[in-house]
């Protein structure tokens, strides 16, 4: 098995108020647990489909059973993850 997307660049913010970035995170509430200060993983769920996230180690893995068809999808990707801390 092989990313659906190979090569693709993600660009993602993590805060307080959650998650936004372009092509992976497509609820708008997680349930989110610390790892530790720089580490999370987080859930969402509704009807179209099931996501689980990952971030350890500079590594997001993402993991999603997707319900848009008759027969449910799963999708995984794992992004190395340039870090920057910004500091407002």
């Amino acid at each position: 098995m092989r990313p659906m997307y190979q090569g693709r660049k993600l660009n993602f913010t993590w805060n307080k108020k959650g998650f936004s970035g372009n092509g992976v995170f497509y609820h708008d509430n997680y349930d989110i647990t610390m790892i530790d200060e720089d580490g999370f993983s987080a859930f969402a769920k509704n009807s179209d489909r099931n996501d689980l996230f990952r971030f350890q180690e500079n590594i997001l893995m993402h993991t999603a059973i997707v319900n848009y068809r008759v027969d449910p999808s799963i999708q995984s990707q794992v992004f190395r993850c340039k870090v920057e801390l910004i500091i407002k």
